[in-house]
């Protein structure tokens, strides 16, 4: 019977109406007197349950404390962040792919004071190589569903371009990041490594008119520790009244893949030394994260069930670029400001369990719902030089997002041979 009440109880959690945002804590908090009964008796859950229900009046207090300490708004927060860092990968190679078309697909060469020295530098070989580094960092607000943290990325891309005539050009890249995350309030951390493959074409329909097809794949390989800190007041308002300090650590490694395509459609026109170019783009991510077996020595280790995170964004664009050329290439600086609305990455719900717990999934507790809309401001700069050389860099500011600031420094090189 027992059994059959609770399956019944998480079936009713499970479908209930997504508008009733409840956090992790929350869920956990209410879902106590469901999880100690299916305790294996002697375990360390069985333990913990009695510390907290089984020690006297103020259970109810005692509920919300171990609730609250075993923070398991991280949990809720992982998936957003390596959704995060997979839009930030697609847009990096969606660049590089840009600025290798840019020998081909540029107007500004004619700013050359030699007009058989710009023929030159655009046509060039058919093969080049292409690598580049950078960092980046992003910090995201508290909120109610998920944890605040601060991240710091770095990353390493090569590639090589080949010209399949003069309208036709690929891209083929691989990508190697880094990520280093600290959660608000020392709650925990999480470490991320990806590689991913990314492969582009780019067909020169015009003087002014460019199509461009970007696709990416990689793999994810994740460290998550999350602290768990809570006291208990045993015998509440008795003389036996006394505290029980709860201090451990959670950790765990899983895996996933993140998988992206895009579609940008750019517009150029150069007017003597200036460039103006126009874009925009349709992009999807796709980030799948297998499931999460804790480790924890106090039995209050999570089973969290895999999960799939899916993003739908369209974007438009508008650069600027000032030409200034020299006996042996030219130089251009150039600023650009773009728009993003995302139509997916909705408000989610993830089922967890106590390892030592029933099986029936007892926790069910939400994301949070995405920033719909968010800009972003680039500054770079392009040397473009004689005998195939090329190098340039750029600095990337998000604006405008309800919850989370990002920034970007990149720099790279094309060799042509």
């Amino acid at each position: 019977m027992r059994p059959a009440l609770l399956a019944l109880t998480c079936i009713a959690t499970l479908y209930s109406p997504l508008s009733h945002a409840q956090s992790a804590s929350e869920a956990l908090r209410s879902a106590w007197q469901s999880i100690c009964p299916g305790a294996t008796a002697g375990s360390e859950l069985f333990q913990r349950c009695a510390e907290i229900r089984n020690s006297g009046p103020g259970s109810a207090d005692r509920e919300l404390a171990a609730a609250n300490g075993n923070n398991l708004e991280l949990l809720a927060t992982q998936g957003r962040m390596v959704m995060a860092s997979a839009k930030q990968r697609m847009r990096r190679a969606q660049g590089h792919a840009r600025v290798s078309t840019t020998s081909t697909f540029s107007p500004w060469l004619a700013a050359l004071d030699d007009p058989s020295e710009a023929t030159t530098l655009a046509n060039g070989s058919r093969w080049a190589l292409i690598a580049s580094v950078g960092s980046g960092s992003s910090e995201r607000g508290e909120s109610n569903l998920e944890r605040a943290y601060d991240s710091d990325t770095g990353f390493l891309l090569l590639g090589l371009d080949y010209r399949f005539n003069d309208r036709l050009q690929g891209v083929v890249a691989v990508q190697q990041e880094t990520s280093d995350s600290s959660f608000a309030r020392g709650t925990g951390s999480l470490e991320n490594e990806t590689r991913a493959i990314s492969a582009a074409l780019a067909y020169t329909i015009s003087d002014v008119w460019l199509l461009q097809a970007t696709a990416s794949h990689g793999s994810i390989d994740s460290q998550l520790k999350r602290t768990i800190d809570y006291t208990l007041v045993r015998n509440a308002g008795t003389p036996q009244q006394d505290t029980l300090r709860v201090q451990s650590e959670a950790n765990s490694r899983n895996q996933g893949q993140v998988r992206g395509v895009d579609l940008a459609l750019d517009w150029e026109r150069g007017w003597q030394a200036f460039t103006l170019r126009a874009s925009g783009m349709l992009s999807w991510q796709r980030t799948a994260l297998d499931e999460i077996l804790e480790d924890n020595p106090r039995g209050l280790d999570f089973k969290i069930e895999a999960q799939e995170i899916n993003s739908r964004q369209a974007s438009i664009g508008l650069e600027a670029a000032r030409s200034v050329s020299f006996s042996s290439g030219v130089w251009q600086p150039s600023v650009r400001v773009s728009w993003s609305h995302e139509f997916a990455d909705d408000r989610r719900r993830i089922g967890a369990r106590f390892r030592s717990g029933d099986q029936v999934f007892q926790a069910q507790f939400l994301t949070e719902e995405p920033d719909r809309s968010s800009g972003q401001v680039m500054v770079g700069s392009a040397l473009l030089l004689a005998h195939g050389w090329q190098f340039h860099g750029s600095w990337q500011q998000m604006l405008g997002h309800d919850f989370l600031e990002e920034q970007r420094f990149d720099i790279g090189l094309r060799r042509e041979f």
